[in-house]
């Protein structure tokens, strides 16, 4: 979904521009020189063009605060008036997330869509999980960074929101690894405390992407030592339960009518996530 300002539909491309820069500049604290909106209407049910450029944007803790503008979607897309986003391009080269710099470049083609507001009057470009009228959905989308850098902003991510629920979590190490053909491992560590109590917490992820594009979650544990381990381990081992042994038929999952048709997964270093959709 893609927020749009308070308001009605927008009379055209530049009022559109204008109004999602606006939204994601002020939920997100950016400033006026990182986000670069271009757009172009036909009508309000035709959108022809969305271009929205990040590149160089710091997102930073003032964001885990809340303090920022709330942006809550619509809960359904059902209603509102019918639109199709022709050609939708967001690219961050890069876009610095909690210190570590991630490159992020989305396409998409032929999206159907909904104008809908939200409980706050928020107007917001909904994409609709439905056939395209004008052509077939299809969309690419890319994701790399340095495996260590994102390991250091889990740390800072994991300390703020550990702050929040009253436990502080520090020296977080997420170590991702291939394992295979289409096989990977993630392992975590941290320290944790609360109180006079703290606890080191590891976690074991070993996931696998069958030739029918199905993930299988092989293997999940998690473990704490000490007392917060043994006041946290049931709800750990509920938390996991749920997904151990799962699988997950990515050919299933949608967008706009358009399904998951090839997924890549580059991981040494540095770590590189492609998807590919179509109709």
């Amino acid at each position: 979904m893609i927020p749009a300002g308070a308001g009605e539909i927008p009379v055209d491309g530049d009022d559109l521009a204008r109004r999602v820069a606006g939204s994601l500049r002020d939920s997100l604290h950016l400033r006026e020189s990182d986000v670069t909106v271009t757009a172009e209407m036909t009508s309000p049910d035709a959108v022809d063009v969305l271009n929205v450029d990040l590149s160089g944007s710091v997102i930073d803790n003032r964001y885990l605060s809340r303090t920022s503008i709330s942006l809550r979607p619509p809960r359904s897309t059902a209603g509102g008036t019918p639109a199709e986003l022709q050609s939708f391009t967001l690219v961050g080269q890069p876009v610095t997330a909690f210190g570590a710099p991630v490159s992020v470049q989305v396409e998409a083609n032929h999206v159907p869509a909904t104008w809908l507001h939200d409980d706050s009057a928020q107007l917001w470009l909904a994409f609709r999980d439905e056939r395209s009228t004008t052509g077939s959905t299809s969309g690419r989308a890319v994701v790399e960074g340095e495996v260590a850098a994102v390991s250091a902003a889990a740390t800072t991510v994991a300390a703020e929101v550990g702050k929040k629920k009253g436990v502080t979590i520090k020296d977080v190490k997420v170590t991702p690894r291939t394992t295979g053909p289409n096989r990977w491992s993630v392992d975590l560590e941290a320290k944790v405390t609360k109180g006079i109590a703290s606890a080191n917490v590891t976690g074991h992820a070993q996931l696998r992407l069958d030739e029918d594009m199905v993930v299988h979650v092989e293997e999940l544990t998690a473990k704490a030592g000490g007392m917060i381990g043994k006041l946290a381990g049931g709800i750990i081992e509920s938390m996991l339960g749920r997904y151990r042994n799962r699988t997950i038929d990515l050919k299933k999952q949608t967008f706009a009518g358009a399904h998951v048709t090839a997924v890549d997964v580059e991981l040494a270093e540095r770590f590189k996530v492609t998807a590919t959709l179509g109709s």
